[in-house]
C-alpha cells in the first residue's frame, strides 16, 4: 500500500486532486495555504513522494480552530498542513477500497461522506418511511462523538482488513497529530482540543466514523429498525412509541455498552437532544437542518437564522473593503443557501431572506461610502423590521429598492431557485 501511496502519479492525480480546495486560502500551522502549495506542485510532490518511500515522512501539528455552533458552544477543528492533507486524503482513498465490503453493512442506512448520497437522500428516506406509516421518530444525539471514539479499538478493527502493514503507522500517526496554535485561540477553548478520539478536520475522520458505527447500523437493521444515520446524527422511523422505546434500548446496548459512546438521556422536555416525537404542524422537529411537519419539508428556523446572521456579518465585515467583493460574496452565499435547500419548500422564507438582503446591501454599500437619496431607497415591510427586546423598531426601516436590487447583481431568491429546479415537462406524468 505504501508503494501506491508514495507514487508521484497517485499523489498528484488522486490525493491532490481530491483534497478540499473550497477555500484556497486555508492554511495549517505553518501558514502555507493551498494556493501557495499549488504554485510549487512540480517540486513539492516529488519531494513528498521521496520522503514517504524512505520512511522519513512525519505529520506536523495541526492548527487549532474553534467553530461556533448553533447552541452557542464551539466545535474543535484541527486543520492539518496542506501537505498532510494530501497524505491523509491518499490514505483515505486507499482505505476506502479495502474497507468497502465492511461498509456495505451500512448501505441505505448511512448517508454521510459518500459519493452520490447526502443530506437530501437522508431526508427523502425519512419522508418515504413516514409515508409508509412510520410516523413516530426516535431522535438521538451522541455526546461528543469524534473525541470519544476509542481510537485503539478502531485501529485494531481496521488493520486486519488491509493487505499489508506498510501504512499502519502512518494511519496511527495521521489521527494522532499534536494540536498546535493554541496560543492563537481563546484560552477558554483550549479544553475542547484533546488527543483522544478522531480529530475533526482530518480527511480520515469521515471514513473512520462510518467504519466505527457500522456495527450499530448492522444491529439496528437486523432488528428491523428504519435507521437513518448521517455521521453521528441519527433518527429511527417507528410505527409507534413502543417501537421507538425499543429502538432507544437497542441503541444504548450497541453505542454505550459495546462501543463506549454516550447518548444524551431520553427526555420529553423541550429542546431535548434524545427524544421521541411525532412530526406534525406546530411540532418543532428537524433533522440535518431540515424541518418536517408531517407534510412539508423546509429549512429549519435555525438554518434561516444562521443564514440571516451570515448576511449581516458579510455586510459589516471589515475585510470586505470594496463593492465588487461585497456583491460577489453575497451573491455566492445566497446561491449556496438556496441551492442547498432547493429540494424543500423554502419559498416560505423568500420574502424574509430578500428583505434581509436588501437591508444588508444598503448597509454594506453605505459603509463603503455609496450615497443613496432618501427618495430612491425602498422601505422594509413592518414584519421584517428589526426590533429590540421591548418590541420597539430599530434602524431606519430603509433598504434597497427593487430596481436597485436588480441592478446590484445579487439575484432574488426565486430567480436562483428557477435555475436550480428544472422546468416540469408537461408531457411526463409526475403523479
Amino acid at each position: 500500500m505504501l508503494d501506491k501511496l508514495a507514487s508521484e502519479e497517485f499523489l498528484l492525480q488522486q490525493a491532490w486532486q481530491n483534497i478540499n480546495k473550497g477555500n484556497p486560502e486555508s492554511f495549517g500551522i505553518s501558514g502555507e495555504n493551498i494556493d501557495q502549495y499549488r504554485k510549487n506542485l512540480h517540486t513539492k510532490i516529488p519531494a513528498l513522494a521521496d520522503r514517504l518511500k524512505n520512511g522519513k515522512y512525519d505529520f506536523s501539528p495541526t492548527r487549532a480552530y474553534a467553530i461556533p455552533k448553533d447552541n452557542g458552544k464551539f466545535r474543535p477543528l484541527q486543520i492539518p498542513e496542506v501537505e498532510d492533507r494530501i497524505v491523509l486524503k491518499g490514505i483515505a482513498i486507499l482505505l476506502e477500497e479495502h474497507l468497502q465490503k465492511e461498509l456495505e453493512q451500512s448501505k441505505n442506512v448511512s448517508f454521510a461522506y459518500q459519493k452520490g448520497i447526502g443530506v437530501q437522500k437522508a431526508i427523502e428516506a425519512m419522508q418515504q418511511y413516514y409515508s409508509e406509516g412510520y410516523k413516530v421518530v426516535f431522535e438521538a444525539d451522541i455526546i461528543n462523538f469524534f473525541p470519544t471514539v476509542n481510537k485503539e479499538q478502531l485501529l485494531l478493527d481496521i488493520f486486519p482488513h488491509l493487505p499489508d502493514t506498510s501504512i499502519n503507522e502512518l494511519i496511527r500517526s495521521g489521527i494522532s497529530q499534536p494540536v498546535g496554535g493554541l496560543d492563537k485561540i481563546k484560552s477558554e477553548h483550549h479544553p475542547l482540543f484533546t488527543t483522544g478520539g478522531i480529530p475533526q478536520g482530518n480527511a480520515l475522520s469521515p471514513l473512520f466514523s462510518n467504519f466505527f458505527l457500522r456495527s450499530f447500523d448492522a444491529r439496528m437493521v437486523s432488528q428491523g429498525f428504519k435507521l437513518i444515520r448521517y455521521a453521528d446524527d441519527f433518527i429511527v422511523m417507528c410505527k409507534d412509541e413502543n417501537e421507538a422505546l425499543r429502538a432507544h434500548k437497542v441503541s444504548l446496548e450497541v453505542l454505550e455498552d459495546q462501543l463506549g459512546l454516550k447518548l444524551h438521556a431520553l427526555s420529553s422536555e423541550a429542546g431535548a437532544k434524545t427524544r421521541i416525537v411525532a412530526p406534525a404542524p406546530g411540532i418543532d422537529f428537524s433533522f440535518l437542518s431540515v424541518a418536517f411537519d408531517g407534510d412539508k419539508i423546509f429549512p429549519s428556523r435555525k438554518s434561516v437564522n444562521r443564514y440571516i446572521d451570515t448576511i449581516r456579518k458579510l455586510c459589516n465585515a471589515p475585510k470586505v473593503k470594496d463593492v465588487y467583493t461585497l456583491l460577489l460574496k453575497l451573491r455566492n452565499s445566497l446561491d449556496g443557501w438556496v441551492s442547498t435547500y432547493s429540494y424543500t419548500d423554502l419559498k416560505r422564507y423568500f420574502d424574509e431572506i430578500d428583505s434581509e438582503m436588501d437591508q444588508g446591501l444598503l448597509n454594506g454599500l453605505e459603509r463603503l461610502n455609496w450615497v443613496f437619496s432618501t427618495k430612491s431607497k425602498g422601505r422594509v415591510k413592518g414584519k421584517f423590521r428589526k426590533k429590540d427586546k421591548s418590541g420597539n423598531l430599530l434602524g431606519s426601516g430603509q433598504c434597497l429598492s427593487k430596481l436597485q436590487r436588480q441592478n446590484s447583481g445579487v439575484p432574488f431568491c426565486d430567480d436562483i431557485l428557477k435555475l436550480r429546479r428544472p422546468p416540469i415537462d408537461p408531457t411526463i406524468s409526475h403523479v
